[in-house]
Formats: structure tokens, C-alpha cells, sequence
């Protein structure tokens, strides 16, 4: 069944082909100019019409949208007026809502859930409330807003309650731990 369909297809296609052919060979026998021009436009326009049918129907028969306009079914008068034109979408845009410092503060470290304000800061400074050393060298800080850091390396620096110290932004998502009143820096991450 198949075969069939092809060969009718390319059968049919052939022909077409050929008549469009066999006309563009009439016009260049014309001897005058303007004629053979006249001639090949009209070729030129009837084939340009035909394609531009042929897609109008493909276009037509591949849509999904119905030929007759959608009726609702309700019983007010306004609900059973035909719709003749499709309904756009408006998208409600959400304004920036103002985050306080405090805010800021509390996301800060959190990058899966990060907003404007929250990219734009760039350091944020904490009271340690509590310091511990692992076996390992690591130091876990549990700062006085409740968060909770960690050393990625183990440098050799010592922290102790009350110390005041500054988390920037480094680069590729990390973060540096600066102690007040010093130069030396150590990578951390936040665990809560």
C-alpha cells in the first residue's frame, strides 16, 4: 500500500514537473522579446500560485486549531458570544521586592536561592559565637545569626568566641573568610 502511494506520488509529481517544462520550452520558441517575457512571467506566476495554494493547505491541514470559532457553553449571555480572536497570555511582571540587610544576611552563602540584591553583595561581616578545630585541622564557625560555616583548608589560624570577622565573595562560587584586623585569608563553605 505504501509503494503504491509513492509511485502515485512521484507519478504525479513527474508530470507536473514536466508540463511546468514543457511550457517554459514553448516561451523560448517565441521570437519577439516582450512576448517571450510575457510568457515566461505568466509561467512564473502560475507556478508561484500553485505552490503558495499547496502550502496554504499544508499550513491549514497540519494546524490543530478548529475551522468553525469555539463556542462556550454557559448560561450567561456574555459566556456564549463566539470567540474571533485568539486570546494572548499577559504576563504579569513581579517587581523587585526590597530585601532588608538582616535578609541579605541571613540568605547569604545560600546560592541556590539567590536574588539581585543578594549577587550585589559582596561581603558580609559576623561575630563568632562559637569556634571548634576538627582532627583535621578544619575550624567549624557558628556565628551569632544562627549560621553555620567551615574551613575548606586548614590554615593555621586561630579563631575564638567574640572575634569579628568578614565572608567575601571569591571567585567561581567560593567564599574567603577574613579575621578583623588581619591580612590572612582562608576558603570556607556554609553547612547551615
Amino acid at each position: 500500500m505504501k509503494r503504491l502511494l509513492l509511485t502515485i506520488t512521484i507519478f504525479a509529481c513527474s508530470n507536473a514537473m514536466a508540463f511546468d517544462n514543457q511550457r517554459w520550452l514553448d516561451c523560448s520558441n517565441i521570437n519577439n522579446n516582450d512576448d517571450r517575457l510575457a510568457c515566461y512571467d505568466r509561467v512564473a506566476k502560475s507556478i508561484q500560485s500553485r505552490e503558495t495554494i499547496r502550502s496554504d493547505n499544508a499550513v491549514s491541514s497540519s494546524d490543530d486549531v478548529p475551522e468553525q470559532p469555539l463556542v462556550i457553553s454557559s448560561s450567561s449571555a456574555e459566556a456564549t458570544q463566539l470567540i474571533s480572536e485568539p486570546i494572548i497570555p499577559v504576563k504579569i511582571e513581579k517587581q523587585e521586592e526590597q530585601i532588608s540587610a538582616a535578609e541579605i544576611e541571613a540568605g547569604f552563602g545560600l546560592e541556590h536561592k539567590k536574588t539581585q540584591q543578594e549577587e550585589d553583595t559582596e561581603s558580609v561581616s559576623f561575630t563568632i559565637e562559637k569556634a571548634k578545630k576538627s582532627i583535621h585541622g578544619k575550624w567549624t564557625l557558628w556565628f551569632d545569626n544562627g549560621q553555620k560555616w567551615q574551613t575548606i583548608s586548614s590554615e593555621k589560624l586561630k579563631f575564638k568566641a567574640g572575634q569579628d570577622v568578614k565572608i567575601s565573595r571569591g571567585v567561581f562560587n567560593s567564599f574567603v573568610l577574613n579575621v578583623e584586623g588581619s591580612n590572612r585569608t582562608v576558603k570556607v563553605k556554609r553547612t547551615k
